[in-house]
């Protein structure tokens, strides 16, 4: 392809499926190349930027993984952030008080995301098994014993 029908392909909102994540993604998400073999020809990489990036930076790494798993993108996990002012939804720690990232919690019935997490609460909730009555139990244990 030539630059101006890669232009074109850009303007007309076109989209193309990642050979890695299989998403069908807007052109834009693709890195251009020079083909090498042809003289003023261009190409779209095969795996969008997100995919092509993974082994190349950490930041990419877990943002792939969150669109992997949760089809969640930076923007939505920052997003989540703010809302939550930076803090565990749980213990409201804040992340400059934390060794790691807050992690993404989700229902593994439905798969729906709830909410970010200090790896201590997610890990507390999953050893419960997101059972509400074992949690229950488990603070009247607490309680009993102070």
């Amino acid at each position: 392809m030539t630059k101006e029908e890669i232009d074109q392909l850009i303007e007309s909102n076109a989209v193309r499926k990642c050979c890695s994540c299989n998403e069908l993604l807007h052109v834009k998400e693709f890195y251009i190349k020079k083909d090498t073999k042809k003289d003023k020809h261009y190409r779209f990489n095969s795996p969008c930027k997100i995919c092509s990036n993974v082994n190349r930076n950490i930041d990419y790494q877990k943002a792939y993984q969150r669109k992997r798993k949760y089809n969640l993108t930076s923007e939505q996990y920052n997003d989540k952030l703010k809302i939550q002012n930076y803090s565990c939804d749980i213990c409201n720690v804040h992340i400059d008080n934390l060794n790691k990232e807050l992690v993404v919690d989700h229902c593994h019935t439905t798969g729906k995301i709830r909410g970010l997490l200090c790896g201590n609460c997610n890990s507390g909730i999953g050893f419960f098994n997101d059972d509400i009555s074992r949690i229950k139990n488990a603070i009247q244990y607490l309680k009993k014993h102070l």
